[in-house]
């Protein structure tokens, strides 16, 4: 692992909260493809688990339904006791996808909190 996958994890300073969300997307960088899953996003960004490590500072394109959103990977680090990483992934400004991907996500954690009272 590398000194930046532990130094940048400290200057994260997400804005927005965050909600948890399940589900699968790929994405591609500089030419490379790649299928990740969602563990929890806002409106700035989001943290994703995948096989791969990425770069801090690279640019990924995500696509998951017919919509994209692009994002810098802020932090990447080995995720324990398991062969993924984990990345924090900052969505750019003014991203109308993600803001409609994250207002899906929080529609469907709503309905899920419900289903579960009854």
């Amino acid at each position: 692992m590398s000194a930046e996958a532990i130094a940048l994890p400290a200057i994260e300073q997400r804005q927005d909260e965050r909600v948890s969300y399940q589900g699968a997307f790929d994405y591609t960088y500089d030419g490379n493809r790649g299928e990740a899953r969602w563990s929890s996003m806002s409106h700035d960004g989001a943290c994703i688990s995948m096989r791969r490590y990425l770069r801090p500072g690279r640019l990924i394109r995500i696509s998951q339904d017919g919509h994209e959103i692009f994002g810098t990977v802020i932090w990447c680090k080995p995720q324990s006791r398991s062969t993924f990483f984990i990345a924090g992934i900052r969505f750019s400004d003014g991203s109308a996808e993600a803001s409609f991907m994250v207002l899906s996500a929080m529609v469907q954690q709503m309905v899920r909190s419900r289903r579960n009272r009854k």
